[in-house]
């Protein structure tokens, strides 16, 4: 079942002052009268790295007053990301959770939102998917709370960049908040798995932390000889799954598999090795179903 949260009226209030604190975070910073500058920094959330700018600044329109905060919560919808449910959605999420940052919105004090057409692109590709894992359009980012791409008044970015299917309006459901409660993140801590695109793990025991770090060591020699490029991915895909709204590990795709052990059991053979049978490529999602929920191959970062 979907998941509710609040009364109507308590929606409608908090809806317009989500719309109020984007409007006017622009002067948050000014001080009986005395205008704070903004100050651009380099954008940190993995996720949010080649999109077109490299700097933003805090606070955001959501209130998260570091990168770190931010980037906590908008990693949890790099699963929708991964299978591209709108081509709209990464650009969107990183102009709401790391908006760019300029010279301009620096000197005025002001963040610029993305446009309500590029929400809606991306709520109109990926919004099904999410309301068949149980989970709807989460309510801080009500498309209607993003101006419109010809407000005179209202300044907005990404407006020209839509590339999805387009709704207009609500969805006779009332609009409710995911829930975080069961999903615990933490960073990282695998000293392997610290160049994926994502950050954050699911929280689990230290004990449970030290049995992941000493699997994936064992395949240290496998991942420098280059057997497969895709060797290194996969095994953090599974020893550090990525941490998601969905509130379980999101697997790597079976095709990941397939291309990792086709390019390294044959030296596995030549040591005397098989193939590890808990990592069965028949037991990981197939890409090509429309609704399958995996993590595909990602750059490395240097």
């Amino acid at each position: 079942t979907q998941s509710t949260w609040g009364s109507h009226s308590s929606r409608t209030v908090d809806m317009t002052y989500n719309y109020l604190f984007v409007k006017f975070i622009l002067i948050i910073s000014v001080n009986e009268g005395i205008l704070q500058r903004r100050v651009c920094e380099d954008i940190t959330i993995p996720m949010c790295r080649d999109i077109g700018y490299n700097m933003t600044s805090t606070p955001n329109a959501l209130g998260h007053r570091t990168q770190e905060e931010a980037g906590l919560e908008a990693h949890m919808f790099w699963p929708l990301v991964e299978i591209e449910c709108s081509d709209d959605l990464q650009l969107f999420l990183c102009r709401v959770y790391a908006p760019e940052c300029t010279e301009q919105t620096t000197i005025k004090g002001y963040i610029i939102p993305p446009c309500r057409s590029l929400c809606e692109s991306a709520k109109g590709g990926c919004e099904q998917v999410m309301n068949q894992y149980g989970f709807v359009w989460p309510r801080q980012l009500d498309c209607e709370l993003f101006p419109p791409d010809d407000d005179e008044n209202d300044e907005c970015s990404g407006g020209n960049n839509v590339n999805g299917e387009q709704v207009n309006g609500k969805s006779d459901n009332q609009l409710e908040d995911l829930q975080w409660e069961d999903n615990v993140c933490e960073n990282i801590t695998i000293s392997m798995c610290n160049h994926l695109d994502y950050s954050y793990t699911r929280t689990r025991s230290s004990l449970a932390e030290q049995e992941a770090e000493l699997k994936i060591q064992q395949f240290i020699p496998l991942i420098l000889s280059g057997c497969s490029p895709d060797l290194h991915n996969f095994l953090c895909y599974i020893y550090a799954p990525i941490c998601s709204f969905l509130g379980v590990a999101i697997p790597p795709c079976r095709g990941l598999c397939m291309n990792a052990k086709e390019g390294c059991e044959p030296l596995l053979n030549q040591l005397g090795f098989l193939w590890p049978t808990e990592l069965d490529c028949q037991e990981f999602p197939d890409v090509s179903t429309p609704t399958a929920l995996c993590m595909r191959p990602l750059a490395i970062q240097p």
